[in-house]
């Protein structure tokens, strides 16, 4: 509502212009005009276009059965195990994600001109977007290596649930090993094959401790995707100033430099797909996960650095 009654005073006002924007906020277009002597409106819209970074993340794998193995061969043991399950020679122990930010954002801002040089002004005013800032998604080839964590962990859930269930039952029996199905693939393990996976545990990507103190993992979705979203307000108040000139034989084209901050009111939240709040619900975060996400825990503002060209049409 607020932004239709500054378009229709814009609209209504003298000295309309309209003008092209560049800065950390994107590329956008506006619409300003003067309401009075010290006061001007803008409406406008920006859109911050796609970049993109790929990282890469080390997997592991947790149980409650210790071993004298060193890291290395149980990295090597445990890609091995996903190979089998899709079928593959080679599984590389990293995962390799895509790291991307992308948004854009409404805008309705007020410039006061206190100064006795009219060039200068001060602004006022609100930005509105979508919650989603970026994300971190794994890349499109690592799709089979998720899947097979998925498999593998499925089968291992399910073997060892089912032989909870059994032992509980028919304690005098310790060498059943039942077969199982897990998203149509029947698995029958040998026994050296369980005795194997017992060793290993479930396969997950290491990540940091929870609020309880315990070791918090990464696991794929269901359907094979793993993903973190870094998630802020949807209005940002802003205020920020900036400094204005006209030129052109009839004085109608301005140039002006605009810096300011985007006001989140708390340092955004970076949600991972099992919808676990990195940024305040796991601490000790390491590699580049943990850079991430402490870059953006310090961030309670955004800022606002901007270059605008405009032609005053009336």
């Amino acid at each position: 509502m607020f932004a239709v009654v500054a378009l229709s005073a814009a609209v209504n006002a003298q000295k309309l212009d309209v003008g092209l924007t560049a800065g950390t906020t994107g590329i956008g277009v506006e619409l300003g005009a003067k309401l009075c002597e010290p006061l001007r409106v803008r409406v406008g819209i920006s859109y911050f276009p796609r970049i993109t970074v790929n990282r890469s993340y080390g997997m592991s794998s947790v149980s409650d059965i210790k071993t004298e193995e060193s890291q290395e061969e149980r990295i090597e043991r445990m890609c091995r195990k996903i190979g089998e399950f899709i079928n593959s020679d080679h599984v590389d122990p990293y995962l390799g994600m895509e790291h991307s930010v992308n948004f854009w954002n409404a805008k309705v801002l007020v410039d006061a001109y206190p100064f006795r040089n009219k060039n200068w002004h001060i602004t006022a005013g609100v930005y509105v977007g979508p919650k989603k800032m970026g994300e971190a998604i794994n890349l499109h080839n690592e799709a089979p290596t998720i899947m097979g964590i998925v498999m593998y962990n499925g089968v291992y859930d399910k073997l060892k649930s089912d032989l909870d269930a059994y032992r509980a039952e028919f304690p005098d029996d310790p060498d059943y090993i039942p077969s199982v199905s897990f998203m149509d693939v029947q698995f029958s393990p040998l026994p050296e094959q369980w005795e194997e996976m017992q060793k290993l545990g479930r396969i997950v990507v290491p990540m940091g401790q929870s609020a309880d103190g315990r070791d918090y993992n990464l696991e794929p979705t269901a359907d094979g995707v793993m993903y973190a979203d870094i998630i802020a307000h949807i209005v940002k108040p802003y205020i920020g100033a900036g400094y204005n000139m006209s030129f052109g034989q009839d004085k109608r084209w301005n140039f002006c430099v605009d810096a300011g901050v985007l006001i989140f009111g708390e340092s955004p939240h970076v949600y991972d797909n099992q919808g676990v709040c990195l940024t305040h619900g796991v601490a000790e975060i390491g590699g580049e996960v943990g850079k991430l996400v402490n870059l953006v825990n310090k961030m309670p503002v955004y800022p606002n650095l901007e270059v605008r060209l405009s032609y005053t049409i009336k």
